[in-house]
């Protein structure tokens, strides 16, 4: 089994122990176990798909933010899924369309947590799915102090109270070895989606699992994330992936 998985924010290296303090046979995740991995559109998803891929079956889940990318964010990420599909060796993946979660988000007027309340309802919805289709874990390609969403504080905040464990394998990697790993299994990555124009200025770095979900919970946006999970759209070929962005 893999040194590297543990509880709510695992993953310091491959193989290189453990950053819970959960004993290894309490979190341990057998080979085969079904993984939900949240797929962006960078660099560090395809190479941490690859990095699970080893002892895992993993199907990418992706929550499309139409209305706050630019207009040429459906091309460039069909063209991304084409190139990842085949160097990573992805099947199908899942579509969700988060557009409506973030735009009660963005009116809420907690500017400064945006994307930590878009993030936590992210990993809720990857929690209903994950019992919706029988998934054991949750995986995420974050880097550690990478994004201001990604500090200790921030990622103990939005992890928190899930009740499926979630994957980091890149959790402690640097930007070089993340690069070098993705040149020795073959993926490239030429054109980025860009920034979500929601993202905020000054975000909060620091933040406490108890105010954000005092905030979560003001939102009232539980409906919402269950209606996005039951619209989900499977995608098999990456030029579905135009024809159903909504």
């Amino acid at each position: 089994m893999p040194r590297w998985q543990s509880g709510h924010a695992s993953g310091c290296r491959p193989d290189h122990g453990s950053s819970n303090s959960n004993s290894l046979e309490e979190v341990n995740l057998p080979r085969g176990s079904k993984i939900l991995f949240m797929l962006s559109g960078g660099i560090d998803s395809p190479v941490a798909i690859k990095l699970l891929k080893r002892f895992y079956n993993v199907t990418p889940v992706h929550f499309t933010l139409l209305t706050y990318y630019p207009k040429s964010y459906p091309k460039i990420f069909a063209e991304f899924l084409e190139n990842i599909m085949k160097s990573v060796g992805i099947e199908k993946i899942m579509v969700v369309p988060f557009s409506n979660v973030l735009k009660k988000i963005s009116i809420h007027g907690k500017r400064k947590y945006v994307c930590l309340l878009c993030r936590k309802s992210m990993l809720k919805a990857c929690e209903l799915l994950c019992f919706n289709y029988n998934f054991d874990a949750i995986g995420t390609g974050e880097v550690l102090a990478q994004k201001a969403s990604q500090t200790i504080y921030n990622m103990h905040a939005t992890h928190l109270g899930l009740k499926k464990p979630v994957l980091h394998p890149l959790l402690c990697m640097d930007k070089e070895e993340i690069v070098r790993l993705a040149k020795k299994f073959g993926i490239n990555v030429e054109k980025h989606l860009g920034a979500c124009r929601l993202a905020p200025r000054y975000p909060v770095t620091k933040a406490t699992p108890e105010k954000l979900e005092r905030i979560y919970k003001e939102i009232e946006i539980e409906e919402l994330i269950n209606e996005a999970v039951n619209n989900v759209v499977w995608i098999k070929d990456p030029k579905e992936f135009e024809e159903v962005m909504i």
